[in-house]
Protein backbone atom coordinates (compact mmCIF):
# COMPACT_ATOMS: atom_id res chain seq x y z
CA UNK A 1 0.00 0.00 0.00
CA UNK A 2 1.77 3.71 -1.05
CA UNK A 3 1.00 5.24 2.09
CA UNK A 4 1.28 8.74 0.49
CA UNK A 5 -1.94 8.21 -0.97
CA UNK A 6 -3.97 6.68 1.62
CA UNK A 7 -6.66 9.54 2.66
CA UNK A 8 -8.15 9.26 5.97
CA UNK A 9 -10.75 12.10 6.16
CA UNK A 10 -11.97 14.51 9.11
CA UNK A 11 -14.35 12.08 10.29
CA UNK A 12 -11.71 9.70 10.91
CA UNK A 13 -9.11 12.20 12.54
CA UNK A 14 -11.90 12.59 15.04
CA UNK A 15 -12.37 8.61 15.70
CA UNK A 16 -8.83 8.79 16.32
CA UNK A 17 -7.94 7.94 20.32
CA UNK A 18 -7.26 11.43 22.22
CA UNK A 19 -5.56 12.12 25.31
CA UNK A 20 -8.35 15.04 26.30
CA UNK A 21 -11.93 15.30 25.23
CA UNK A 22 -11.62 18.60 23.06
CA UNK A 23 -11.76 17.70 19.45
CA UNK A 24 -8.40 18.34 18.04
CA UNK A 25 -9.77 20.03 15.11
CA UNK A 26 -11.02 22.91 17.27
CA UNK A 27 -9.35 25.69 18.21
CA UNK A 28 -8.33 26.12 21.77
CA UNK A 29 -9.60 28.86 23.79
CA UNK A 30 -6.83 29.94 25.63
CA UNK A 31 -4.07 30.78 22.87
CA UNK A 32 -3.25 26.74 22.32
CA UNK A 33 -2.00 26.16 26.05
CA UNK A 34 -4.88 23.02 26.36
CA UNK A 35 -4.14 21.64 22.98
CA UNK A 36 -4.62 18.01 22.85
CA UNK A 37 -2.38 15.69 21.38
CA UNK A 38 -3.17 14.00 18.01
CA UNK A 39 -0.89 10.84 18.73
CA UNK A 40 0.53 10.59 22.61
CA UNK A 41 2.88 7.54 22.65
CA UNK A 42 1.14 4.10 22.95
CA UNK A 43 2.67 0.73 24.06
CA UNK A 44 1.52 -0.26 19.82
CA UNK A 45 4.48 1.86 19.15
CA UNK A 46 7.18 0.04 21.28
CA UNK A 47 9.53 -1.68 19.08
CA UNK A 48 11.49 -2.71 22.30
CA UNK A 49 14.50 -1.66 20.65
CA UNK A 50 14.99 2.10 22.79
CA UNK A 51 17.17 4.00 20.10
CA UNK A 52 14.48 2.79 17.79
CA UNK A 53 11.53 3.65 19.73
CA UNK A 54 13.41 7.43 20.92
CA UNK A 55 13.22 8.10 16.82
CA UNK A 56 9.79 7.12 16.29
CA UNK A 57 8.64 9.40 19.34
CA UNK A 58 10.37 12.28 17.37
CA UNK A 59 8.08 11.49 14.21
CA UNK A 60 5.59 12.07 16.94
CA UNK A 61 6.70 15.10 17.60
CA UNK A 62 6.60 16.28 14.19
CA UNK A 63 3.43 15.41 13.51
CA UNK A 64 1.73 16.81 16.66
CA UNK A 65 3.76 20.26 16.00
CA UNK A 66 2.42 20.55 12.73
CA UNK A 67 -0.81 19.53 13.88
CA UNK A 68 -0.87 22.16 17.02
CA UNK A 69 0.26 25.00 14.21
CA UNK A 70 -2.85 23.64 11.76
CA UNK A 71 -5.05 24.05 14.37
CA UNK A 72 -4.09 27.33 15.28
CA UNK A 73 -3.72 28.63 12.53
CA UNK A 74 -0.32 28.50 11.65
CA UNK A 75 0.46 25.69 9.68
CA UNK A 76 1.48 27.60 6.37
CA UNK A 77 4.47 29.23 8.61
CA UNK A 78 5.53 25.31 9.94
CA UNK A 79 5.03 23.32 6.96
CA UNK A 80 8.33 24.03 5.14
CA UNK A 81 10.63 23.66 9.05
CA UNK A 82 8.48 20.63 9.77
CA UNK A 83 9.37 18.74 6.12
CA UNK A 84 12.96 19.97 6.53
CA UNK A 85 13.00 18.56 10.04
CA UNK A 86 11.51 15.03 8.87
CA UNK A 87 13.52 14.78 5.83
CA UNK A 88 16.85 14.89 8.35
CA UNK A 89 14.99 12.68 11.02
CA UNK A 90 14.18 10.34 7.81
CA UNK A 91 17.83 10.33 7.23
CA UNK A 92 18.86 9.53 10.44
CA UNK A 93 16.22 7.18 11.24
CA UNK A 94 16.85 4.90 8.45
CA UNK A 95 20.49 5.15 8.92
CA UNK A 96 19.94 3.81 12.25
CA UNK A 97 17.64 0.86 11.53
CA UNK A 98 20.03 -0.06 7.95
CA UNK A 99 23.06 -0.10 10.37
CA UNK A 100 21.38 -2.68 13.19
CA UNK A 101 20.35 -4.85 9.98
CA UNK A 102 23.67 -5.31 8.78
CA UNK A 103 25.16 -5.87 12.18
CA UNK A 104 22.70 -8.95 13.59
CA UNK A 105 22.41 -10.41 10.11
CA UNK A 106 18.47 -9.20 9.66
CA UNK A 107 17.76 -11.59 6.83
CA UNK A 108 14.94 -8.94 4.99
CA UNK A 109 17.00 -5.92 4.84
CA UNK A 110 17.41 -5.12 1.25
CA UNK A 111 13.09 -5.16 1.20
CA UNK A 112 13.29 -2.89 4.20
CA UNK A 113 15.57 -1.04 2.84
CA UNK A 114 13.70 -0.41 -0.30
CA UNK A 115 10.91 0.49 1.51
CA UNK A 116 13.08 3.39 3.29
CA UNK A 117 13.83 4.40 -0.16
CA UNK A 118 10.66 4.64 -1.72
CA UNK A 119 9.37 6.48 1.70
CA UNK A 120 12.13 8.93 0.91
CA UNK A 121 11.18 9.55 -2.41
CA UNK A 122 7.38 10.45 -0.64
CA UNK A 123 8.98 12.47 1.50
CA UNK A 124 10.43 14.72 -1.16
CA UNK A 125 7.09 14.65 -3.23
CA UNK A 126 4.81 14.93 -0.98
CA UNK A 127 6.38 18.10 0.86
CA UNK A 128 6.88 19.78 -2.84
CA UNK A 129 3.24 18.76 -3.01
CA UNK A 130 2.35 20.44 0.49
CA UNK A 131 4.14 23.94 0.09
CA UNK A 132 3.26 24.20 -3.75
CA UNK A 133 -0.42 23.56 -2.54
CA UNK A 134 0.08 25.24 0.89
CA UNK A 135 -1.47 22.73 2.23
CA UNK A 136 0.30 21.44 5.69
CA UNK A 137 -2.50 18.95 5.91
CA UNK A 138 -2.01 17.11 3.25
CA UNK A 139 1.54 16.16 4.73
CA UNK A 140 0.11 15.44 7.98
CA UNK A 141 -1.95 13.10 5.95
CA UNK A 142 1.31 11.52 5.05
CA UNK A 143 2.90 11.58 8.21
CA UNK A 144 0.02 9.84 10.22
CA UNK A 145 0.32 7.09 7.02
CA UNK A 146 3.80 6.65 7.87
CA UNK A 147 2.94 5.98 11.34
CA UNK A 148 0.14 3.82 10.92
CA UNK A 149 1.73 1.83 7.89
CA UNK A 150 5.45 1.89 8.15
CA UNK A 151 6.06 2.29 11.85
CA UNK A 152 3.32 0.16 13.52
CA UNK A 153 2.98 -2.51 10.87
CA UNK A 154 6.94 -2.82 8.56
CA UNK A 155 8.95 -2.38 11.90
CA UNK A 156 7.42 -4.32 13.69
CA UNK A 157 8.52 -7.07 11.93
CA UNK A 158 12.02 -6.17 12.18
CA UNK A 159 11.51 -5.39 15.35
CA UNK A 160 10.22 -9.03 16.30
CA UNK A 161 12.79 -10.60 14.82
CA UNK A 162 15.38 -8.95 17.03
CA UNK A 163 13.93 -9.93 19.98
CA UNK A 164 13.16 -13.38 18.81
CA UNK A 165 16.25 -13.89 17.71
CA UNK A 166 18.10 -12.02 21.02
CA UNK A 167 20.21 -10.03 19.05
CA UNK A 168 19.73 -6.09 20.18
CA UNK A 169 16.73 -6.44 21.71
CA UNK A 170 16.48 -5.03 25.46
CA UNK A 171 15.92 -6.00 28.70
CA UNK A 172 13.42 -3.92 31.11
CA UNK A 173 14.13 -3.69 34.81
CA UNK A 174 12.78 -1.20 36.98
CA UNK A 175 14.79 0.40 39.79
CA UNK A 176 13.05 0.69 43.42
CA UNK A 177 12.08 4.25 42.83
CA UNK A 178 10.35 3.05 39.76
CA UNK A 179 12.02 4.55 37.24
CA UNK A 180 12.65 1.69 33.67
CA UNK A 181 16.53 1.18 32.92
CA UNK A 182 17.10 -0.50 29.66
CA UNK A 183 19.98 -2.39 28.91
CA UNK A 184 20.64 -4.50 26.10
CA UNK A 185 21.07 -8.14 25.71
CA UNK A 186 23.89 -8.44 23.51
CA UNK A 187 26.02 -6.41 26.87
CA UNK A 188 24.05 -8.35 29.16
CA UNK A 189 24.75 -11.65 27.85
CA UNK A 190 28.73 -10.53 28.12
CA UNK A 191 28.42 -10.12 31.16
CA UNK A 192 27.61 -13.47 32.51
Amino acid sequence: MDIANVNIGSQELNDLPLSGERSPLTPSTDGGLDFVMLFEWKCEYTSGIPIIDEQHRGLLAALNSLHYAIVNDFGDNMLEPTIEMVKAYALTHFMTEEILFAQHGYPDAEHHAELHRKLTDTIFDVGQESVLNQDPNHFLQFLKNWLNQHIIVEDRKHCEWFKKCGKGAPLRTFEPEGRETLTSSVIHAQLE
